[in-house]
């Protein structure tokens, strides 16, 4: 079910001071650092949207889901239209200031929410579902999942992409090399996936994984020209033994058992 992977790897998390902190470097350099805007950019988002919808079930109908890390509402304000109810949370009020401005709050409920100590009182009824965008790494998962489950319904569905730690250039934004942390707006208490300590953590805590891939060889510095052939390039390399693992993301999709 999931690509090969090291063994476990603890993951940092348990900072919100830092990852408070880190929100305003997120809402600053963001764009510069990731170029959602671009036309490459806007590819890499309407895939995930994809994943995310197609993983959720929203085609069957919408439903009441809960957006981890919502930053400064990119994926909220695509996935938003998609739910019956949207609730989106983030630890930094930076980032939610500039996520509210970019979403209607007749579409979507923001919530200041440290994940690692969650206010289930301020997030209302059980969720059909939940997804996030590099969320977890930000995590320590032995704390955070737990708290998660009660949060969701039976047979509620779980998506998200991460980075993943096998691919070259996602290797060096989480190395000790504060200059490549610096350059890729990566904090202190963040660390990127491997496939496996991934897997084992929803598992570890009672969850079910559908699928676990890897995923995105689309870099948010091809020009536009080139986008549509790096897409083509990109769906055939995800399938080619081996150079499939060096992606730059992963995608899980999990559920609670009914």
């Amino acid at each position: 079910m999931a690509v090969a992977g090291a063994g476990p790897r603890k993951r940092r998390g348990g900072a919100p001071a830092v990852e408070i902190a880190h929100g305003a470097t997120v809402a600053e350099l963001g764009e510069a650092v990731w170029n959602w805007s671009s036309p490459a950019g806007q590819a890499r988002l309407r895939r995930r949207i994809a994943l995310f919808a197609n993983a959720l079930g929203l085609a069957a109908g919408p439903k009441r889901v809960l957006e981890l890390g919502c930053g400064t509402g990119l994926y909220t304000e695509q996935m938003a239209p998609r739910c019956a109810e949207l609730v989106a949370t983030d630890i930094a009020e930076v980032l939610l200031a500039q996520a509210r401005t970019r979403v209607p709050a007749r579409h979507v409920r923001f919530v200041a929410q440290n994940l690692e100590a969650v206010r289930a009182a301020d997030l209302g009824p059980p969720f059909d579902g939940v997804y996030g965008c590099s969320v977890l790494h930000h995590l320590d998962l032995d704390v955070t999942l737990p708290q998660l489950r009660p949060l969701l319904a039976p047979g509620a569905a779980l998506a998200f992409s991460e980075p993943n730690l096998w691919n070259p250039q996602v290797r060096l934004m989480f190395s000790r090399w504060q200059w490549a942390r610096r350059r890729w707006a990566t904090s202190d208490t963040e660390m990127a996936f491997y496939a496996g300590e991934l897997e084992r953590s929803f598992e570890d805590h009672g969850f079910e994984v559908v699928a676990l891939f890897p995923f995105d060889f689309m870099h948010p510095a091809i020009p536009a020209g080139a986008v549509a052939a790096a897409e083509r390039l990109e769906r055939f390399v995800e399938r080619v033994p081996v150079m499939r693992y060096l992606a730059g993301s992963y995608f899980v999709h999990a559920r609670v058992p009914r």
